[in-house]
């Protein structure tokens, strides 16, 4: 070693109890962030639907009214989405990811950020399930009606009030607030 440093004495300080600490306390707070995103995401999901559908409705009862079977509607529907879905994810993504990298100096990050393809493609599978699932429900509901009454209406599904909605909201405020 150096002779000026020959009078300090170098021990390695490591505790471990806070060190586990930090990691417990930061992990909490991306699971809470986590969390929010989820709950956020199904109240938009279950907000957007209705206006979403207005359209579908009509197609699906012009469908059933020409003799086409309801795993018919389904199909077209399901290609509808899933042609939104082909132009909405990597604009999302895109979007995401430029933000991310221009918000890098106003939060002290000084390398570039990418994003993990895994943990994308997993972020993306909960999406497309979750909105597998919307569709599923709201194609139920519409499969009950009438093609008459579903090619006439032009207006939007009314959202019920659910207390499942009031809970999330309140846990999302909730965890919001710690």
């Amino acid at each position: 070693a150096e002779p000026e440093y020959s009078s300090f004495v170098f021990t390695e300080v490591v505790n471990a109890a806070d060190i586990a600490r930090m990691a417990t306390f930061n992990s909490s707070i991306f699971l809470g962030i986590g969390l929010m995103a989820i709950v956020a995401l199904i109240l938009v999901l279950r907000s957007v639907f209705p206006i979403l559908f207005r359209d579908i409705a009509p197609q699906i009862g012009v469908i059933q009214t020409l003799g086409g079977s309801d795993r018919f509607a389904f199909r077209v529907w399901l290609w509808e989405f899933a042609i939104i879905l082909l132009f909405a994810v990597p604009l999302g993504l895109l979007i995401a990811w430029v933000g991310i990298n221009l918000s890098r100096p106003f939060i002290g990050i000084q390398g570039f950020v990418t994003l993990d393809p895994l943990l994308t493609l997993i972020a993306v599978g909960v999406l497309v399930g979750l909105i597998l699932a919307e569709l599923a429900i709201r194609f139920r509901r519409l499969r009950r009606r009438s093609s008459v009454g579903l090619s006439t209406d032009r207006k939007s599904e009314r959202q019920q009030l659910s207390p499942w909605v009031f809970v999330a909201s309140v846990v999302l405020l909730a965890v919001n607030r710690i």
